[in-house]
Order: structure tokens, then sequence, then C-alpha cells
């Protein structure tokens, strides 16, 4: 049946919001009109998914008039239900488990192979990243390798529905074979097996950076909540070394847990800006009563930061864009840069909605404002300086083109034009690209796991 759960402020795809995790002041969704269902038949979960879109829905007055029993699968209901134009596209509200979502929230842990991919402009398939301790990186394979065959079959001629099918079911057990090239050009074949993987969320960092020794580097994967102990250390440390620069970066973060975007806030701007407003957020006119404030706070571990760069993609997503927008209107006192590309643009949130027991409907439930009342970044947030994403070169080195991007904006004040240009020719060639060439994110899922596989 369908359950009225109190904790109903989760930003997905990604922002999660405050969690599921025992919150007594999350806002409370559905009390207004949501009939739970009878059962648990197909029927009465395709209902369940129908009462969830014509109710809480932030766009529930613009769901079409259908009759689910019309209908083969709660998939194929949500996705004539959704928006239009502003979640249709990208797929926001989304359906998963409570396993699954539980799993990736609680411990950043997922079934797959431990890794993420991207694709260039000829159709070229590389790793962006494996996670240390899953069954590829285990293997052997590593960041900037590319993957020439599955099973086989090469992947340069897949579509992207293709080549997330030849990934197979996110099954522990099933096994794959990858033909791959490593970045010296020398090949090799390896057999893996998916199993459960436990991403670490700050993945790297580093202090004392830069010309002027005083920057710290922040590698953040994703705002789940292992994330609140991780961040605590890595800024106890930025505070040891006296570092008051930042390089933040976000990008291949999906988003997580206003919860943790909000801590991390404080991290960032507690000295100077406790008690302002970080996020707003918004419901439907129906739920007016639910909007609620993220204020800043002073944290045992804040820094006094002075200037922070964010380094973005277009997989930097949510509670990733909700901070960047959150800090934006504090640059009189922490000056706030963005070094990469565009990032997702996702500035509305999902309530976890859960039904028989098993299935959640992470619906658009709320937009994301910050103090200012801005927050209509659906196309994303544009970069201040262009920057490539160098999968060639290890998070954390200067050499690495987005970091050294951040880097020379640190020391200089200014963009690296020669950066900037190579970014932007990169650029002009991906927006030549058809629509759906790019395999990373599928759905809001997809979006809040970082594309991971």
């Amino acid at each position: 049946m369908l359950r009225r759960i109190p904790c109903a402020a989760l930003i997905s795809a990604a922002m999660l919001i405050t969690g599921c995790d025992g919150d007594d002041d999350s806002p409370a969704l559905g009390d207004n009109g949501l009939n739970p269902v009878g059962g648990c038949s197909a029927a009465d979960e395709r209902q369940a998914v129908h009462d969830i879109m014509t109710d809480v829905y932030y766009w529930y007055d613009q769901v079409p008039e259908v009759d689910p029993e019309d209908y083969s699968s709660n998939e194929e209901l949500l996705d004539v239900l959704i928006q239009p134009e502003k979640d249709i596209g990208k797929k926001y509200s989304y359906l998963t488990t409570v396993e699954a979502e539980d799993a990736f929230l609680s411990n950043a842990a997922y079934t797959g192979f431990g890794f993420s991919m991207t694709r260039d402009t000829d159709g070229r398939v590389f790793l962006r990243e494996t996670f240390e301790g899953g069954p590829a990186h285990e293997a052997g394979m590593r960041r900037g390798d590319e993957i020439t065959a599955i099973d086989g079959a090469a992947v340069a001629s897949m579509s992207a529905a293709q080549l997330n099918a030849a990934l197979g079911p996110d099954e522990a057990g099933y096994s794959v074979t990858f033909d791959i090239t490593h970045p010296d050009a020398s090949p090799d074949t390896y057999e893996v097996a998916k199993a459960a993987v436990n991403s670490t969320v700050v993945g790297k960092v580093m202090h004392d950076l830069g010309a002027d020794r005083d920057t710290t580097y922040i590698f953040f994967r994703s705002f789940v909540n292992p994330a609140f102990d991780q961040l605590d250390d890595a800024f106890a440390g930025m505070q040891a070394a006296r570092d008051s620069q930042l390089v933040l970066d976000l990008r291949y973060n999906g988003g997580g847990l206003v919860s943790v975007a909000g801590h991390l806030g404080g991290l960032i701007a507690g000295y100077k800006q406790e008690g302002e407003i970080l996020a707003k957020l918004e419901f439907n006119d129906r739920y007016q009563s639910s909007n609620e404030e993220y204020l800043i706070s002073l944290l045992p571990d804040s820094v006094d930061v002075t200037d922070i760069v964010v380094i973005t993609t277009p997989s930097s997503a949510s509670a990733s864009e909700m901070l960047i927008n959150g800090l934006e209107p504090f640059s009189d006192t922490i000056n706030v840069t963005t070094v990469g590309s565009t990032s997702y643009g996702k500035p509305v949130g999902q309530s976890r909605l859960e039904f028989c027991d098993t299935e959640i409907l992470r619906a658009v439930t709320f937009k994301v404002v910050n103090m200012d009342g801005n927050g209509e970044y659906y196309l994303g947030i544009e970069p201040d300086c262009a920057a490539t994403d160098d999968i060639f070169n290890a998070f954390g080195d200067p050499v690495e083109a987005s970091l050294s991007s951040a880097l020379y904006y640190l020391e200089n004040g200014s963009c690296d034009v020669t950066a900037s240009v190579k970014a932007m020719r990169e650029h002009a060639k991906r927006m030549a690209m058809q629509p759906g060439d790019d395999p990373l994110l599928r759905d809001g899922w997809d979006v809040l796991t970082g594309g991971v596989r």
C-alpha cells in the first residue's frame, strides 16, 4: 500500500533532500487527498503512481487525464504523466526500489562494475573513473582506459541504449568481457563480474596547492550520509593547513541529501554567513505549508574561506547546483567561481513516496531557490572559466586540465585563455552530437549516482 512518509524531502536525480533519516521536522506530503491504494496488484501500483502525480507532483496541474488501466507498467504510465518540457527530457521523476536507494544513500553502495564512462565526439568510450575495491579496479581497469569492445562487440558503433544494454542487468555475478586500450596504447582484455560496490564519497583531498601554497583541493562524489564525517575530516585538514582557498571538484557529483549540502555550506561559509539562507524549498500551491529554508551554520570544522572554485561538468547536478546557486549571493565576502563545463540543470527536487513496501516513486515535488529567489537554471549553470575534463590525468594532479584552470584563476584572478579556447572548441564539437549520443546519464536515478555502472 501507499504509505505516507514523513520524510518527503529528498532532492534526487540527484539532489535528494533532507533524507529519510528520522528527521521529525521533514516536510510531510500526501495528507490532503493522496488516497492509499487497497492492495499491491499491478493495477494498484499504477493507481498509486497516478495518485501521486495528480496531487503532490510540482506540476500536478499539467498532468494529462489518463486511465492507469490503459498502461502495462508503472514506467510506461509515469512517462505519460511527467511534465512535457521540464521533466520529460531528463526524467527527473523516476521509479526505484527501497533497497537500492537506501543502500546508496547510506553507504554510497550499488551493484555494478565500479566505474563510470564518458563518450567523445567520435563515439569512443572511455572510463572517467574506477572505484578502488570495485570489480573493474581490482581487475586492472583505470581512469583514461578506452573500452573498445564488450563481449566482442565494438562499442564505437553502439547507441547509448545499446551500450547500456551490453553492460547487462545490475545483478551481482553478471559477467562481461571488456577489450581495453590503455592510454599508452597497450591492449588488455578483462572478464569482470558485477558485485556490491561501496564508493568513497570524498575521493581525494590535497592541501597546500598553488603558487601561494594556501589552497585545498577536495574531490567530492555524492551528497550521501557518509559524506558528513568525510567532509568534516577534509575541512579539519584544511583548518590545520591554514588554507583559505578551496577547489571543490563536483565534476561527477549528481547530488544527494540536502542536509549534506547544508552541512557543506556551513563548512564553507559558516564563518562569514552564519544564519543566512543557503536554499529555500518551494512546493506546489497545495503544499505551501511544507516550504522550508536551509540556513548556514558555523560548524566546528568550518573554515574561513576567502575564495572557492567549483569544478563542474554536465554530470554536476541537483545538490551540487544548489550549493553553487546558494553561495552566489555571498560573493561580496566569498569569491565563488566555476570552472569546467555547463552543469546538468536541475533546480527541482523529488520527495520519497513509497508504495507496496518495496517500491519508490521519486516525483518532483518542489523547486529550489537561493536567498535572492533565483533558481531557474534548467539549462544548467555555465562556468565562469571553460575547461576540459582531462580523464588522462588523475584527480588532484595540478596538470589535470580542470584543476590547472582552477589554480590559474586563484593565482591570477582571471581565466586561463588557452585552456578556455580549447574547452570551447570541444564544447562546440559536442553540441553537434545527436541527442542521446552521450551514455552517461539515463534518468533521475542515474544522475544521482553519477552514471556509475
